[in-house]
């Protein structure tokens, strides 16, 4: 069940999609594939990149920018709202689970939360530089990247806390999102 996109006047390459079924019980879909656990089967960055390739391909630019505004869109309000409520019940969480014995946990869950706001957002546009079959730019960014979050790791935790190191992340994900979001358009 596969279909040929030909978007070799858009990226030079052509772009095999395959469509499998929403619910995988047909024993067909499962003959030659490894055993694997629950779960393991959707693999949603995948389906996304293919959706993006496939409309590059059909030199559709206008609905790959639309669903991944409105995917970023909706991973910043999810994103936001399970911050939301996991501020609303950190009372109990730092009361029943943590008893009180870690008082910087706050603070280093707050981070990781921006970290999560930030690197959802950019997930989504990497996803579609990835539809663009961009590979050589995501992975210079990434390394750049790399280096830069290291580099601030050492630096944050030689004037600042252990935690704030977490800050590093925050920079590495705004910097990425920031560069792709300036390839791509």
């Amino acid at each position: 069940n596969a279909v040929r996109y030909d978007g070799a006047r858009r990226t030079g390459l052509s772009v095999l999609v395959h469509h499998r079924p929403a619910f995988p019980d047909d024993a067909s879909f499962h003959r030659g594939l490894p055993n694997r656990g629950a779960g393991q089967d959707f693999e949603p960055e995948t389906v996304t990149t293919s959706v993006f390739a496939r409309a590059y391909a059909e030199g559709d630019d206008a609905a790959a920018a639309r669903l991944s505004h409105l995917s970023a869109a909706a991973f910043l309000v999810g994103t936001l709202i399970l911050l939301a409520a996991l501020w609303l019940t950190w009372p109990l969480i730092d009361h029943y689970v943590f008893s009180h014995r870690y008082p910087s946990v706050g603070q280093a869950v707050t981070f990781w939360g921006l970290v999560m706001i930030v690197s959802f957002v950019r997930g989504t546009y990497s996803a579609r530089l990835q539809g663009q079959a961009r590979f050589r730019e995501l992975s210079h960014l990434s390394l750049i990247a790399a280096f830069l979050t290291v580099g601030l790791v050492v630096v944050i935790a030689h004037f600042f806390g252990a935690i704030d190191t977490i800050l590093a992340n925050v920079a590495r994900e705004l910097f990425m999102l920031d560069a792709i979001l300036w390839i791509v358009d």
